[in-house]
């Protein structure tokens, strides 16, 4: 299963598709449902993305604050859009690419970054614009 979740002025809304690439289907499962009943909570609070973010940003800066340098270059990379291992990235930050994708591969274990051959997005898109509000 793939997730999506958007959030706008609209509210939140959720759309679900198959994709049999996930390592783990039970984890995807967990991980969907919780994002599910998320979204479900929001829109039957009608909250707007706002006050989403003010829910979230504890939970979001106990995780910024657990992460060590390298995974923190990557998930603000990911969240503006921006390869992991993009080789500007690394040069800006003074990181190796290898390191880089290091961090990443230890983040999609984790279960903050779903990866594939071509990108890498964020798991949890309230993480994703508290990353790009920062």
């Amino acid at each position: 299963m793939r997730v999506g979740v958007t959030l706008s002025a609209a509210g939140p809304g959720i759309s679900l598709a198959t994709r049999p690439s996930l390592p783990d289907g039970e984890a995807a499962e967990s991980v969907l449902h919780g994002i599910a009943e998320l979204a479900e909570r929001f829109a039957a609070e009608r909250l707007d993305t706002g006050e989403a973010l003010r829910r979230a940003a504890p939970a979001s800066q106990a995780l910024w604050q657990q992460l060590g340098r390298t995974e923190r270059v990557v998930l603000t990379a990911v969240a503006d859009g921006i390869a992991p291992t993009n080789a500007t990235l690394a040069a800006e930050r003074k990181l190796g690419r290898t390191t880089l994708q290091a961090a990443a591969d230890r983040l999609a274990d984790q279960g903050h970054l779903d990866r594939s051959a071509r990108r890498a997005v964020l798991v949890d898109p309230l993480l994703a614009e508290w990353l790009r509000r920062r």
